[in-house]
């Protein structure tokens, strides 16, 4: 699994939610679908241009581990800050995501986030680096993500504020294919039991799959 999380200033209160939870979400999930490896879980807390993260540039990142607990901890550790316009560094979020070693042959992946990315394909939100990525170039991330070798790939969109970012998944959905959802929430109350949800539905599809091919 990795968590991808928008840590700019309207973000705090989610990025606490997802720290505090994440080893109960972990536990349970493990035991309900009674898996025989244990899951990883990998971070990429992004900011945008001008901000300063913890580890690179405006990232914060934590490689895969099965060690919850300190995926955890740098969740937490994690502050919202920065983000000037409205729009977010999301490519590079996506890129770092990318980059971060995983074997397994089922992949979750969580985009937490209520601002679009840059780019004035992807949303009409003020936007001050509106040409720094060309156009298709979303797409085509979402393309290397979904196209991995050998892997099942499940792609979810916390959507916290749809009126900014609904266009861009909309075209994030288009690239990547099928596995791909978005969760509206509007409440951090809800964010345990939908990654929970979503998590365990995604696991039994992609054990079934794996079934199939043997």
């Amino acid at each position: 699994m990795l968590m991808m999380m928008d840590c700019t200033g309207s973000m705090q209160s989610w990025i606490n939610e997802a720290g505090k939870k994440l080893v109960s979400i972990i536990n349970e999930v493990q035991s309900k679908a009674s898996l025989k490896n244990k899951i990883k879980v990998g971070y990429v807390g992004y900011r945008d241009f001008g901000d300063r993260g913890q580890d690179k540039g405006h990232m914060d990142i934590h490689p895969y581990s099965e060690d919850i607990s300190t995926v955890s901890a740098k969740i937490l550790s994690s502050k919202a800050f920065g983000g000037n316009d409205t729009c977010e560094d999301v490519h590079t979020a996506l890129e770092e995501g990318l980059l971060l070693k995983n074997e397994a042959k089922t992949q979750l992946i969580y985009l937490c986030l209520d601002a679009p990315c840059h780019g004035k394909w992807y949303s009409s939100c003020m936007d001050d680096h509106e040409d720094k990525y060309g156009q298709g170039s979303l797409e085509d991330l979402m393309r290397r993500y979904s196209q991995q070798p050998g892997k099942n790939v499940y792609f979810t969109v916390i959507q916290i504020n749809k009126k900014n970012t609904e266009q861009m998944c909309n075209m994030m959905r288009a690239s990547f294919g099928d596995n791909f959802s978005v969760i509206d929430i509007n409440s951090t109350d809800d964010f345990k039991n939908f990654v929970m949800d979503t998590m365990t539905k995604s696991l039994e599809d992609s054990r079934l799959r794996i079934e199939e091919e043997h």
